[in-house]
């Protein structure tokens, strides 16, 4: 549970505040409800645009903002709310089913910050509890690119340095090295898909090249 998901601003006028946060480059989901909720996308966490006056309801307690924890399964919904109640949280809501078809409950800190721990059957979740926001598809994709990008930037950067240290002890078998990097999942996080791909470029380069026998190399009479 040591992620944030989604942050919930209560506010007074939800399209007023899409405007105003759509302005700033939040790209809106095409899950939003107009004048009920806004789902935006930009960096690894949601922004959601709700009701302040709905928020507290929800909550059963006086809230302007709360910070949410997504998770896979209602299961996992009370496991998340047991181990806060238990850890010291004052549980405002219980987590119990919503009519829209999630499973949420709400607690407090010591210091009155509200967290939601949330189900969302609608909410793809990453391997670190990012959500995944329906209708962006393409904005999705297109960040997908530009990691892939970066990370084959970062793999041929690996391979050349790796190719020029072993240079004075391999010859040169098979000249061609693939340039086919994938992204085999868009929600595994980038660091481990980097050691997946230098992993994997490391056992290219040893497999693109054969090391000298020094047990046959002549040796000089001089």
């Amino acid at each position: 549970m040591a992620y944030i998901s989604l942050v919930t601003l209560g506010v007074q006028d939800v399209p007023r505040a899409t405007q105003f946060y759509e302005a700033l480059g939040w790209n809106k989901s095409t899950y939003s409800v107009d004048d009920v909720v806004s789902f935006l996308a930009g960096g690894t966490v949601v922004l959601a645009l709700y009701g302040r006056d709905a928020l507290s309801n929800d909550a059963n307690s006086p809230a302007t903002a709360s910070y949410a924890v997504h998770v896979e399964s209602p299961a996992a919904d009370d496991e998340a709310m047991a181990t806060a109640a238990a850890a010291g949280a004052n549980v405002s809501a219980p987590a119990t089913r919503m009519e829209w078809g999630g499973y949420v409950g709400y607690f407090a800190d010591a210091d009155g910050h509200l967290w939601e721990v949330a189900h969302n059957p609608d909410f793809p979740l990453g391997d670190e509890g990012q959500v995944y926001l329906p209708g962006l598809e393409a904005f999705a994709e297109q960040q997908q690119q530009q990691t892939e990008a970066t990370i084959s930037d970062f793999v041929a950067g690996t391979v050349v340095s790796s190719a020029s240290a072993v240079s004075a002890c391999v010859r040169p078998s098979n000249s061609r090295m693939t340039s086919a990097i994938r992204w085999r999942s868009g929600r595994r996080p980038i660091s481990a898909t980097i050691w997946r791909i230098s992993s994997a470029s490391s056992k290219q380069i040893a497999g693109s090249h054969s090391v000298v026998d020094t047990a046959r190399m002549p040796i000089s009479s001089s």
